[in-house]
């Protein structure tokens, strides 16, 4: 295989494919964005179209409304990494979910319900969950694809299989075990599932993403993004009104960030005072 292969060297046709085109001997730091996969979720086929949105919403209400002893039996997800998808770690082509990251997570959902209060007028769980990268601390848009997609994987996998098979690459499926983890939306609880037929690149099992699930470098509506066009405006307008002077934009983010003690902090004390705005924000479906 020539250097920096990527996927469709091993599925190759002559149309754009509709699976994310990653690298195959590294992750492609590129990330799947719950908005994303329930706003194209008929690129999955059937009942998995319906059943992606499903296993999110669940998910999310589970977290909100357990206590946080129910939350222990949840928050060890094994490693998947068929995706390629995150950081790369010495070539590590996916990892999965940081356990002591998500951990925190779930539990500062749990015991916050009223400092996030702000969540319930988003549009949609899948749209709350991908905001938890806005202010959770340490969890990135690499901890949300990674939950994502493990929440999912079955639906993943069936993608997986049925792009290849209509791509004509059968010789790449074959009879060798694996085990799916997803998320079970009426039991709510992860469930696995052996499967017998799969796909290898370069010898490893390997799911497809559909590419108009994922998001490079990061999401489309992130922390600076927030900072730099919701909090930053407001600042310059009232220093404006009392002083008479325009301050510049750069020294004003660099000064909040440090006076909040650092860009998700300055956004969480934002949201408690400006609650609107980052509602607004969030369900622009044009941003």
């Amino acid at each position: 295989m020539k250097k920096n292969a990527k996927m469709s060297d091993i599925l190759k046709k002559n149309e754009s494919p509709t699976y994310y085109d990653r690298y195959l001997d590294t992750d492609s730091e590129a990330f799947i964005n719950p908005i994303l996969v329930c706003k194209n979720k008929k690129k999955f086929s059937g009942e998995d179209s319906e059943n992606a949105e499903k296993r999110i919403d669940s998910f999310f209400e589970f977290v909100m409304g357990n206590k946080a002893e129910n939350l222990s039996k949840i928050d060890s997800v094994p490693e998947e990494n068929a995706t390629g998808l995150g950081y790369s770690k010495n070539k590590s082509v996916g990892h999965g979910p940081n356990k002591d990251l998500f951990h925190e997570m779930l539990n500062s959902l749990n015991l916050n319900t009223e400092k996030y209060s702000g969540l319930a007028k988003l549009n949609g769980n899948a749209c709350r969950l991908s905001a938890l990268t806005m202010f959770v601390p340490g969890f990135s848009y690499d901890s949300v694809s990674d939950l994502t997609t493990r929440l999912i994987e079955k639906e993943l996998y069936n993608f997986t299989i049925e792009t290849v098979k209509r791509l004509g690459r059968d010789n790449s499926l074959h009879k060798r075990t694996e085990t799916l983890y997803y998320w079970a939306d009426k039991d709510c609880e992860w469930k696995k599932e052996n499967v017998e037929k799969n796909f290898y690149a370069n010898g490893k099992f390997t799911l497809l993403v559909p590419n108009c699930m994922v998001e490079e470098k990061k999401f489309k509506k992130n922390p600076d993004d927030y900072i730099r066009n919701v909090i930053a405006p407001r600042i310059i307008n009232d220093r404006l009104q009392k002083t008479g002077k325009k301050p510049k934009k750069k020294q004003i983010i660099d000064k909040a960030k440090k006076d909040a003690g650092g860009a998700k902090r300055l956004i969480e004390n934002d949201i408690a005072k400006y609650p609107n705005d980052f509602i607004d924000y969030y369900n622009n479906e044009d941003l």
